[in-house]
Parts: structure tokens; C-alpha cells; sequence
């Protein structure tokens, strides 16, 4: 291998480990928010300023709540964050969903 092979090898493994390290910082503030949202009390603004802005919106008829979506990476695992909240803008449900565990035969 000559001097520019392993140069290029060295930022590629630089550029894995920053990208594994933003994934797990992620996921330790997306817990941290998480904590600090209080159902029934917490709002869709406290939301956004603690997970910013969802990945996915959807409407549940069933239930009459928006839910927002947010995707989670932790330690090889994936997974959707669900914050249901009322028409008032009141949350109402925090449920996360591992989706790594549900493929799993």
C-alpha cells in the first residue's frame, strides 16, 4: 500500500468513527430530551426546541393525535421515537419503537 492508499484509509476510518460518535451523541440527547418531557404537561413547542423538527407527521383518526416521528440509532439498533400530542398541543403518548427487535425471527 503506498503513502496515498493509507493516507485515504486513515480518513476513512476517521470519517467512521466521528459518524458512529455523532450517531451515539445523538442518541444520549434524544434520552436526555425524552426525560425532560412530561405527558400531559409537556408541549409541541418544548418539543421542538428539545428533538427539533420530526422526521415524520402523521394523524391518528383512532386516537385523534398527531404523532411525530423521530429516527434513533443507538449501538447498531434502529429505531422511530413517537410523541402523540393532542389537538392543544399537549403531549399525550412518548412511545419508541426498536425496530432492529421486531424483524428478529
Amino acid at each position: 500500500m503506498n503513502a496515498r492508499q493509507m493516507l485515504f484509509m486513515a480518513l476513512l476510518a476517521a470519517t467512521l468513527a466521528a459518524g458512529s460518535a455523532t450517531a451515539q451523541s445523538r442518541a444520549v440527547q434524544t434520552a436526555e430530551a425524552v426525560a425532560k418531557l412530561q405527558v400531559g404537561k409537556s408541549t409541541s413547542k418544548e418539543v421542538l426546541e428539545l428533538l427539533g423538527k420530526a422526521d415524520r407527521v402523521t394523524r391518528n383518526e383512532r386516537k385523534g393525535l398527531d404523532e411525530w416521528g423521530y429516527r434513533v440509532y443507538e449501538r447498531g439498533q434502529s429505531g422511530t421515537l413517537w410523541i402523540s400530542m393532542s389537538a392543544d398541543g399537549v403531549v399525550r403518548e412518548v412511545n419508541n419503537i426498536n425496530e432492529s427487535a421486531l424483524s428478529r425471527p
